[in-house]
């Protein structure tokens, strides 16, 4: 296939994931580089290189987002927001608020048929909604039971729902 070439260069992870994650990482609390690499990983199955942390790193502190802090380990650096920082991760945030808005608004248009019959579009949104705000809650390896918990749910729903599809269809 001419494709595969292609495809095996075409980023996994969204443009600005890693800027974004390392800059609501370092609002937390101070982190060192590898640190930020095991959370990320912990959080989203991907472990970003450190050919891609190190230099971003670098790059927000010259641009005076982060700061490093003093490490109680030696050899350790550690970064943390400087003002300008957090205000970077609020305007991101903002950002991210604005796009998730813009999205339910496509997500309404595309299930409007959904809409006037006895609550099943404000159900679908519901839904879509609650889905995000798990994902945004799981935190730590100990919470991944939350998507082993939800992915069952939805599957389940998935077979009834196809349960009403076939007897529409007749299958």
């Amino acid at each position: 296939m001419f494709h595969r070439h292609w495809l095996k260069h075409t980023a996994e992870v969204p443009k600005g994931f890693l800027r974004y994650s390392v800059i609501e990482l370092l609002g937390t609390k101070p982190m060192s580089g590898s640190e930020i690499m095991k959370e990320i990983e912990d959080r989203t199955g991907w472990r970003p290189s450190p050919g891609s942390v190190y230099p971003l790193l670098a790059w927000l502190q010259e641009k005076g987002f982060i700061e490093k802090v003093c490490a109680e380990e030696v050899d350790v650096k550690r970064f943390t927001l400087t003002d300008k920082g957090k205000s970077l991760r609020e305007e991101n945030r903002r950002r991210r608020e604005a796009f998730r808005e813009r999205a339910q608004t496509m997500g309404r248009i595309w299930h409007g048929f959904f809409y006037g019959r006895d609550g099943l579009y404000e159900a679908n949104v519901n839904l879509i909604n609650l889905t995000e705000d798990v994902r945004l809650y799981v935190r730590k390896e100990e919470d991944r039971w939350a998507f082993d918990e939800v992915k069952k749910i939805l599957l389940k729903a998935t077979e009834d729902i196809k349960v009403v599809k076939d007897k529409l269809t007749g299958d």
